[in-house]
């Protein structure tokens, strides 16, 4: 892992200044003057030329200018000084539920990635054009008929059992009728192999993450 230099540090913390600075539409001037007329400030001259020199790095952002510009820039004073990339406390709490969103949603990716290369598909039961002898008959007609006439029609022209909510196809042909229990078991077997790859891959890889200096 590559450390990080006082230099580096400082030229990292100044940027994150600088943005959010100019996020908040603040000339260097007008933010020393938020930074004094802060209660916290305790009525001291502050000089927008420090600020300037904290920005470009040739300066480090001291822990006191770190908790005043944070105030004034409505920021956390952690992500002023790198110590983390939560730059709001409402990031930082939101964090967890962001990342499970991102994980979900690339497991449905990979899910797709799979099913895919087996020709696999589930379907909600009777919402398809079944390719059989009453192919004409439409998915909505077919929905109409009683479940007494559904099971005639699943156990005269197929072999497989019928109670199910999903319908399994294989190649584009109907193998099997599944319980949703049954579809969210294969579902989670499938998150679980994926979740252990991606365990095994940060084990043997590591994590690229910078020591920071604080």
């Amino acid at each position: 892992m590559k450390e990080t230099t006082k230099k580096e540090q400082n030229v990292l913390c100044g940027e994150r200044v600088r943005l959010c600075r100019l996020s908040k539409g603040l000339t260097l001037e007008r933010l020393a003057e938020k930074v004094e007329a802060l209660p916290s400030n305790n009525e001291r001259t502050r000089s927008s030329r420090h600020i300037g020199y904290v920005e470009r790095g040739d300066r480090p952002l001291s822990l006191e200018w770190a908790c005043l510009l944070a105030e004034a820039l409505d920021v956390r004073m952690e992500y002023l000084l790198c110590k983390d990339d939560f730059r709001t406390e409402l990031d930082r709490l939101a964090h967890p539920f962001t990342e499970r969103a991102v994980t979900k949603s690339f497991r449905a990716q990979v899910m797709d990635v799979i099913l895919r290369e087996f020709d696999i598909s589930f379907e909600l039961a009777a919402h398809r054009e079944f390719d059989i002898d009453f192919r004409d008959m439409s998915a909505e007609t077919f929905s109409k008929l009683s479940p007494e006439m559904k099971e005639y029609l699943a156990n005269r022209f197929f072999d497989y059992p019928t109670d199910g909510d999903y319908s399994l196809f294989h190649n584009g042909k109907l193998i099997a009728m599944v319980s949703e229990r049954e579809k969210e078991l294969f579902d989670e077997d499938i998150y679980d192999y994926i979740d252990l790859k991606i365990r095994r891959l940060l084990e043997r890889y590591g994590h690229d993450e910078t020591t920071r200096e604080g």
